[in-house]
C-alpha cells in the first residue's frame, strides 16, 4: 500500500512519473507526463507564456529548458492534486 501524499506537495516531472507508475508502466507514464507538460494540460509553476512543445527535459533532475524566453533551466511543478485529478480521478 502506498502512503497518501499531501495534496499540496509540489512534484517534479520524475516524481510525477513515479506516481503514475502505480497504475501504468513507466514508459507510458513518462509519455503521458511529457505530453501533459508540453501541451500545458496541467498548470505548471513557473508558468511561462512561451510554448513548451519543444522543451528539453532532463528526466534525471526534473529540469526543463525552453527554446524561447529564459535560457535558464527551470523545474516545473504542479501541485500533487493537479496530477491526481488529471491522471487518476478515481484515486
Amino acid at each position: 500500500m502506498h502512503p497518501t501524499p499531501d495534496p499540496n506537495e509540489r512534484l517534479t516531472l520524475p516524481e510525477q512519473v513515479h506516481l503514475l507508475t502505480r497504475v501504468m508502466p513507466e514508459e507510458r507514464a513518462r509519455a503521458r507526463i511529457e505530453k501533459a507538460f508540453r501541451l500545458k494540460e496541467i498548470i505548471y509553476q513557473p508558468d511561462f507564456a512561451f510554448y513548451y512543445h519543444d522543451a528539453r527535459i532532463d528526466w534525471t533532475t526534473g529540469l526543463a529548458l525552453l527554446s524561447r524566453g529564459s535560457r535558464k533551466p527551470f523545474m516545473p511543478t504542479p501541485n500533487d492534486g493537479g496530477i491526481r485529478r488529471h491522471f487518476m480521478p478515481s484515486d
